[in-house]
């Protein structure tokens, strides 16, 4: 990743296609890569994340498989939109 990036990463996915879920990112050591919990839709078997280099240095992005942890929602979660209603 090139210094100050946005990227979007495909993080493969063990659910079905239209499966929504939470992709909650794992505590890394390299604290310059910044990742929020992200809201998505599973498509082709994978959902996209962003990832954010704020350090003034490229770097190259650990293992999507250590990125983070994906959990998905069932019939009593419900998922609000930001639509400045609440």
């Amino acid at each position: 990743m090139t210094t100050n990036t946005l990227n979007l990463v495909r993080v493969k996915v063990d659910a079905p296609d239209g499966t929504t879920g939470v992709f909650v990112p794992k505590p890394s050591s390299k604290r310059h890569l910044m990742m929020s919990p992200t809201a998505a839709t599973v498509h082709e078997g994978v959902v996209r994340v962003a990832v954010l280099n704020i350090e003034g240095k490229r770097e190259k992005l650990p293992a999507r498989e250590v990125l983070g942890t994906w959990v998905p929602t069932d019939d009593t979660m419900q998922m609000l939109s930001l639509n400045g209603e609440l």
